[in-house]
Formats: C-alpha cells, sequence, structure tokens
C-alpha cells in the first residue's frame, strides 16, 4: 500500500477494528502507527500497525522491504510490527484505540482492536461487540 498511495492524506486500519463511534481526526503527516503498551503487556515491539496514517510518499517503506523481502520475512517472522519498529521512522499516536473489552464497550474511546482474538469470531461467542457482526452476510453465523 506504500507503493501505490502516494499522493494526499492516508488512514489505514486493520479489518479486525470495531469502530463504534465518531472517530477523532486519525490523519497524520508523519508515518504514524498505534503505541499498545499501554493496553497488552511486553512482546518483540512496542508497535501496532491497526491503524496506520502518513501524508504523501511514503514509498521508501515498500523500497526498503522489497530490495530484501526474504531477509526481512525471515528476520521479522512475527509481522509488520517489528520491521516498522526496527527499519522505519515512525511516529506514534497517542491512546486512541485499545484492545477489545469482552465484558462492556469502552465508551473512552470510539474504536478497538480484535488484537488477532480469532476465538471471538467461533459460533457460540457472544457479547456486546456481537451487534456490529451480526449486520454481515459472511459473519451472519455468530
Amino acid at each position: 500500500m506504500y507503493d501505490k498511495f502516494r499522493d494526499g492524506e492516508n488512514l489505514y486500519f486493520d479489518l479486525d477494528m470495531v469502530i463504534h463511534g465518531e472517530l477523532p481526526n486519525l490523519i497524520r503527516k508523519e508515518f504514524t502507527l498505534l503505541d499498545d503498551t499501554w493496553w497488552r503487556e511486553e512482546a518483540h515491539t512496542p508497535l501496532n500497525s491497526s491503524i496506520v496514517s502518513w501524508t504523501g510518499d511514503v514509498s521508501h517503506i515498500w523500497d526498503k522491504f522489497k530490495a530484501n523481502d526474504t531477509y526481512y520475512l525471515e528476520k521479522y517472522n512475527k509481522g509488520s510490527d517489528e520491521f516498522y519498529y526496527r527499519e522505519v521512522e515512525y511516529q506514534t499516536y497517542d491512546p486512541v484505540c485499545p484492545k477489545i473489552n469482552m465484558e462492556k464497550l469502552n465508551t473512552d474511546y470510539s474504536v478497538c482492536t480484535l488484537g488477532q482474538m480469532h476465538h471471538v469470531m467461533e459460533k457460540g461467542w457472544t457479547g456486546w461487540w456481537s451487534q456490529y457482526f451480526i449486520s454481515s452476510p459472511v459473519l451472519s453465523w455468530i
């Protein structure tokens, strides 16, 4: 996407995001990702690319990765977040997006990430968040 979207303001959301209210302005000039250390235990990187924004041309990210993709895929085999953390200049958002709270909606924020919690999509899981998936024809079996 960094090679293709070189003009204007860009805002990317992962598919595992739940938007449940009016979003704050998440558009940024600099390449910006989430710092998720405030809502999860320490991991291999403090970054989370569930929300990413940039303005203009950041194709240098793609160019750097593609120039040695086999090496980077092996070195950063846990995902692109570590590549960003170790190889790219970036900014981070102030806390704007927590991981989903399974018991209740966090009304302090208007968006949350499922955080790769694939089990919440299994048949039989219910909760406040399920209403956001019921209307989807693909996910109507929940």
